[in-house]
């Protein structure tokens, strides 16, 4: 019986050098070099999902343009209306209307006109409770500041509920009084870091006073 011997090193041929022996890798399982490919791209994955979640530590789900957080909740701006007492009277009566006492004068009289150099508006806020202890409301939470007007807290509001529920939503009115000048406002909620801007409408005609 013939018997075949390895090739020796000058029977390789000139420039010849014997090369170290690589393994033959099964077929479904990964060489070394794959597997630490492999490792570093689940590593690198991981390290995005965690930097994500630390972003987003400390911050309420729901937040974007228009929406602010607020201690325990969202505060939005649903809209800002003019002080219009006559409007406002005539919603209170509903379809009632009303009629003059005597020709020739006005059918509503405003109990408490807004002073000269002075504009009345109202912002509707609309709350929403995120934290476990609720969302506490009060008139002295909200405050309108910005160019020639100090911070300044509603002359009067329809809140109608001082503690937002967990999960629950509500509105209410508030009513501001800055001077005529005043402008770049926006509104903040006390404890909040971020603010509201407020667009003010144009001002409806004054109403006749009663004073």
């Amino acid at each position: 019986m013939s018997r075949t011997t390895p090739a020796r090193a000058w029977e390789r041929g000139p420039g010849r050098t014997p090369g170290p022996t690589r393994r033959a890798v099964p077929a479904g399982r990964l060489g070394r070099r794959e597997a630490l490919l492999l490792a570093a791209c689940v590593l690198a994955v991981l390290g995005v999902g965690v930097w994500g979640v630390a972003q987003q530590l400390g911050r309420i789900p729901g937040t974007g343009p228009g929406v602010v957080q607020v201690p325990g909740g969202l505060m939005r701006i649903e809209r800002v209306a003019p002080y219009d007492p006559a409007a406002l009277h005539a919603a209170m009566q509903g379809d009632k209307g009303f009629k003059a006492v005597m020709p020739g004068m006005p059918a509503f009289m405003d109990p408490d006109p807004v002073p000269e150099g002075k504009r009345r508006f109202s912002v509707r806020v609309v709350l929403t409770a995120v934290a476990a202890q609720g969302l506490r409301v009060e008139r002295s939470s909200f405050s309108v500041s910005g160019e020639g007007v100090v911070p300044t807290v509603p002359r009067g509001d329809q809140l109608g509920v001082s503690t937002v529920p967990r999960g629950a939503t509500t509105n209410g009115e508030l009513t501001f009084e800055v001077p005529a000048a005043a402008h770049s406002l926006s509104l903040s909620f006390a404890g909040g870091e971020e603010s509201l801007p407020i667009e003010l409408p144009e001002a409806p005609p004054p109403v006749p006073s009663t004073k």
